[in-house]
């Protein structure tokens, strides 16, 4: 919320406020006096807001939050987890290792001889490959049944 808030995104907010309540999208339309495609496009807008903090502020909330953080493997499926490690370079791999020890940033960057900033993009791809990963086997593309 304060994310949002600290962007001027108070409508964002609200939104979440009210998903956080699970309540239908028909309802959040009638109390945020919104049209369905007014309704849309602040959700879109949330949902880019939401991937920007989860990427580049505060990853591990959003990810202990769904269950989904790295001593979880990201939420993935052991086979899932072995193709995140295939598709990934050894860079990525070994950025990979230390932030699992719980090494700090500055000293990953150190490690690789990278900025500090280029870990975190490198991080934010990782994190990208490890959704898409677990959202297309899990959306039915590629799953099997052993998983």
């Amino acid at each position: 919320m304060k994310y949002l808030e600290e962007r001027q995104q108070e409508d964002c907010a609200n939104y979440f406020a009210l998903r956080l309540q699970d309540l239908p999208a028909s309802e959040i339309e009638s109390i945020l006096e919104l049209t369905p495609r007014q309704r849309d496009y602040l959700q879109q807008r949330f949902k880019y807001h939401l991937i920007r903090f989860a990427l580049s502020h505060h990853w591990e909330l959003v990810h202990q939050w769904l269950e989904a953080d790295l001593e979880r493997n990201f939420g993935l499926t052991p086979r899932q987890w072995q193709l995140l490690q295939q598709k990934i370079n050894p860079q990525q791999m070994e950025l990979l290792h230390l932030k699992q020890k719980g090494i700090p940033e500055g000293a990953i960057a150190q490690t690789l001889g990278c900025t500090v900033t280029q870990v975190q993009k490198q991080w934010s791809k990782l994190l990208e490959q490890a959704w898409e990963i677990r959202n297309n086997l899990v959306s039915g593309s590629g799953a099997t049944s052993d998983e």
